[in-house]
């Protein structure tokens, strides 16, 4: 949870909106199976230092979030839903950035 200074709240959410990615998967019967997706991310960060000390560190980078949606995407090998690529991303974000919360 973000440190607390009296009138200010700096738990702060940023991300990235319009991310398109696309995705084909190839079966063993031959079938190819396409997607493209429109990803939006938000993030609950707790950005503290960025505001008590001008130390943008624990921000994750827009360019950073763009690029992960586009790995996962290709770490993908198995056909799967929006959902749950969305679920994988959440994930990612969570597990990877100890400054983004699960609230």
């Amino acid at each position: 949870m973000a440190e607390r200074v009296e009138g200010f709240n700096f738990e702060q959410r940023h991300g990235k909106k319009r991310v398109r990615v696309a995705r084909v998967w190839k079966t063993k019967e031959g079938k190819h199976y396409v997607v493209e997706w429109r990803v939006s991310i938000s993030l609950l960060s707790d950005c503290v230092n960025s505001y008590l000390r001008d130390d943008n560190f624990d921000i994750v980078a827009t360019d950073t979030m763009k690029n992960t949606v586009y790995a996962k995407a290709k770490e993908c090998s198995e056909l799967l839903s929006v959902e749950n690529f969305a679920i994988e991303l959440a994930k990612h974000f969570i597990s990877f950035y100890r400054q983004v919360g699960e609230w």
